[in-house]
C-alpha cells in the first residue's frame, strides 16, 4: 500500500488517457449510431433538411405515404396527367366580320327575251301577262279576226333583224285551235322594240278558218 501511494502520474501519462477515451468514446457512438434499433430515431432526433432526395431509395415513398390533396400539377411531368371530359358548351360568340364577295357566276340563259299570255276572245284583246329578259312592257293590238300585234319594248341588244330573232305562239283552248307567228308580216326588230304578228286558227270547223282565241306567244334572240 506504501508502494501504491508513492505513486503519481505523470503529466504525460493524464494527457494519453484522456486522448485515448475521447477516441474510444467516438467510435462507440459511431457504432451505436450505425446499429440502431428500429423505431429508435424519431422527428425530434431529425436535423432540419437532413434528409436529401440521394438518401430516399428508389420507390421508396408509395402513395400510401402521400398526404391526400398535397400534391398539384406542377408535380406532375407533362402529359402525365389525363384530361377530364368535355365541358358544356360555352355561349356563342359574336358574330365576325362579313367575308369576302364570291367570284360571279355565269352568265344565265337569256336567250328567252319576252313572252307575252294573251286575251284574244274579248271585245278587244288585251295582255294577261308578260316578261322576259330585258322586258318592260308588253301591248297587243287587233289586225283583224284571229289576227293580233304583240309589241314588246325593253332592252334586245342581239336583235338587229329579222334573222337575229326568233318567235313561236301556242293557242290557249282544247278545241283543236292553234297559233302561228309571222315574222315576214312583223315589222324590223330594234334594241328597244319588237313587235311579233300573231294567227290564232280553230279546227272545229271544216276547213279549218282564223278565229279570236287566248294565245301565248315568245321571242328568243340567240
Amino acid at each position: 500500500m506504501a508502494g501504491l501511494a508513492r505513486f503519481r502520474p505523470s503529466p504525460a501519462l493524464i494527457v494519453a488517457s484522456i486522448a485515448l477515451l475521447v477516441a474510444l468514446g467516438g467510435t462507440g457512438y459511431a457504432a451505436v449510431a450505425a446499429t440502431a434499433p428500429p423505431n429508435s430515431v424519431n422527428t425530434a432526433a431529425l436535423k432540419n433538411g437532413a434528409v436529401t432526395n440521394p438518401k430516399i431509395a428508389a420507390n421508396a415513398v408509395t402513395g400510401s405515404r402521400v398526404k391526400n390533396g398535397s400534391l398539384q400539377k406542377a408535380d406532375f411531368a407533362a402529359g402525365q396527367i389525363p384530361a377530364g371530359p368535355p365541358g358544356p358548351a360555352g355561349p356563342a360568340g359574336a358574330q365576325g366580320p362579313a367575308g369576302a364577295a364570291g367570284a360571279k357566276g355565269d352568265a344565265g340563259n337569256n336567250s328567252l327575251v319576252a313572252f307575252a299570255n294573251v286575251n284574244g276572245v274579248g271585245a278587244s284583246p288585251s295582255i294577261r301577262s308578260f316578261g322576259g329578259q330585258g322586258t318592260t312592257g308588253a301591248s297587243v293590238l287587233s289586225c283583224g279576226v284571229g289576227c293580233f300585234d304583240v309589241t314588246f319594248n325593253g332592252s334586245y341588244p342581239g336583235a338587229t333583224s329579222k334573222d337575229k330573232i326568233a318567235s313561236f305562239a301556242t293557242a290557249d283552248t282544247d278545241n283543236y285551235d292553234w297559233a302561228s307567228t309571222s315574222l315576214n308580216a312583223s315589222p324590223v326588230p330594234t334594241t328597244s322594240s319588237i313587235t311579233i304578228r300573231c294567227w290564232t286558227l280553230t279546227g272545229s270547223t271544216s276547213p279549218a278558218s282564223v278565229a279570236n282565241r287566248d294565245f301565248a306567244v315568245e321571242v328568243l334572240v340567240p
